[in-house]
């Protein structure tokens, strides 16, 4: 652990003064003083070099006990999450109230309002009922569609281009598009009103991003209107 050892030696003479000293002891104080402070540049950049260790370790600490602030809550969602696990949605009957977790096509939804009947709202992103939580959510297209945040879309374009319409989005959504390989058309997704950025540049509203066979788009929203591709 950084530490520190550096003392500054303190001056032992007499300061000098021009107004209480006559002039030849003023003159030998000065000197004095002046080869003191001549001797302590190493002792001071020594200091200020262990201040710095010491402040640079401190905040090492900080980051440490962020993170691990960090993980306490990931961990602690999690466990709520445990408790709050009712199992596969398929197999549940009757009421069902919140807080509760299910497991449904791939992928873990959270309710968000009481049902009387938890059969008669299935899990998806499009149901207002469920919140998607996490896992692998993938929607097979074939023909034009809406793509909705927090959702993946796998994409058949055999008969036409196919077009994605983005839905709205909330800072750190996600989105990912794929147009099959065994596809012979192109997938067009549409972006009336979005900034997109990725490494190859910046597509403006009114900029659709062409998917052609094989290829796929990993998007993140930093805000409601700006995504990013990740790479």
């Amino acid at each position: 652990m950084a530490e520190i050892t550096q003392v500054i030696p303190a001056y032992t003479g007499t300061p000098p003064n021009r107004f209480d000293q006559l002039e030849d002891e003023f003159s030998d104080n000065a000197d004095y003083f002046a080869a003191y402070f001549a001797s302590t540049p190493t002792d001071y950049n020594t200091f200020a070099t262990q201040v710095n260790s010491v402040r640079d370790e401190a905040n090492g600490f900080k980051d440490d006990a962020a993170a691990s602030a960090g993980m306490a809550e990931a961990y602690a969602d999690l466990a709520a999450d445990t408790a709050n696990f009712k199992g596969a949605w398929s197999g549940l009957v009757g009421a069902l109230n919140t807080p509760a977790v299910v497991e449904h096509d791939g992928a873990n939804w959270q309710l968000l309002t009481n049902l009387a009947d938890v059969t008669a709202s299935e899990p998806s992103i499009t149901n207002p009922d469920w919140l998607f939580q996490s896992g692998t959510k993938w929607v097979q297209v074939t023909a034009d569609s809406t793509a909705y945040a927090n959702g993946q879309y796998f994409v058949y374009a055999v008969t036409g281009d196919v077009d994605i319409t983005q839905s709205v989005f909330s800072p750190n959504d996600f989105l990912v598009i794929s147009n099959s390989s065994e596809s012979t058309d192109v997938v067009r997704l549409l972006n009336p009103s979005n900034t997109i950025k990725g490494s190859l540049g910046t597509a403006s509203a009114g900029d659709n991003i062409i998917l052609e066979a094989g290829e796929t788009i990993h998007l993140v929203a930093r805000t409601s209107s700006i995504l990013g591709v990740i790479n």
